[in-house]
């Protein structure tokens, strides 16, 4: 989603009744049942969206101090500058992780070449921070229907440079988190 100071139409500076103010206007205008547009019904849902997160107040500082993005999702501070969600649909997640194996080198030691750069953006060295010592790190990958069914392990490129073998036990389920002490 954009901006939602955008799609409202608003500065940062804008008061809490300004916001509501706005809000009101435009779902009064791109309401489906009462605009003629041919995008009411995108606008309206993006306006509804917009709202959430500045009509409330705490969500509304935690998009200003840049701890959520647009659509209200945490951002993991640890991986700026590492390029995630600079591109359209990166998100702020891992992408392009494989633990089938196959007959690429890169993808036997647990990733796709390509993760590399979207860690490092395409040069060893990194252009972001490593986490401090105790901060949480979270890492998203995908793993073969097998292993979540049954249990095993996968292994796990940190952004550190570290990998580890993350024990997983059978039956996970899809968006389940794993934590690790450590």
């Amino acid at each position: 989603m954009r901006d939602p100071y955008e799609v409202l139409g608003l500065a940062k500076s804008a008061s809490a009744a300004e916001v509501k103010s706005a809000f009101r206007k435009l779902a009064k205008k791109f309401h489906p049942d009462q605009s003629k547009e041919s995008r009411a019904k995108e606008r309206f849902a993006e306006i509804g969206s917009a709202y959430e997160i500045l009509g409330d107040e705490k969500k509304r500082a935690a998009f200003d101090r840049g701890e959520i993005d647009a659509d209200g999702k945490p951002r993991a501070p640890q991986f700026e500058g590492f390029g995630f969600g600079r591109r359209p649909g990166a998100g702020g997640e891992f992408h392009g992780f494989n633990f089938d194996g196959g007959g690429d080198p890169a993808a036997r030691a647990g990733f796709e070449a390509d993760i590399l750069s979207e860690l490092f953006g395409g040069r060893m060295g990194g252009r972001g921070r490593a986490p401090n010592r105790g901060e949480d790190v979270a890492v998203s990958v995908n793993v073969p229907l097998a292993v979540a069914a049954g249990g095993g392990s996968a292994r796990v490129a940190l952004p550190t440079g570290k990998t580890l073998d993350v024990a997983i036990p059978a039956g996970v389920e899809d968006g389940k988190q794993i934590r690790l002490r450590g």
